[in-house]
């Protein structure tokens, strides 16, 4: 008799003790999960950020080479004013009429200012 209730009590404390680790561990889960769900969440946040800033790299590239093409036009509309067209102007071999002045405007028709 004395044997089983010994063993009884030996059962008990074990019983006991093994309920107490799971009562840790259940905790530590606990904690665990409420930690992942938090880390899922800055993830989630991380992962906007980072598109939003892909969104605004390639938004920058695109304006960056809008404007290099600009530039590169009004380039080309430049040299083609200032030395193209007057070589295909100067190529022509079409008439050209003699300026001509106006008969109620003659230069000597203006007096000359007077320095005050």
């Amino acid at each position: 008799m004395a044997d089983i209730e010994r063993i009884g009590l030996e059962s008990e404390e074990i019983g006991n003790s093994t309920v107490g680790r799971l009562r840790s561990d259940n905790e530590k889960l606990g904690k665990s999960y409420e930690e992942m769900v938090e880390i899922g969440s800055h993830v989630t946040q991380s992962r906007s950020i980072l598109g939003r800033m892909t969104r605004r790299a390639v938004y920058s590239k695109l304006i960056l080479m809008i404007i290099i093409v600009a530039e590169i036009l009004a380039l080309a509309i430049i040299i083609f004013f200032k030395w193209i067209r007057p070589l295909i102007g100067s190529k022509t071999n079409a008439p050209t009429m003699a300026p001509t002045m106006s008969p109620t405007i003659s230069p000597t028709s203006f007096a000359p200012i007077s320095p005050i």
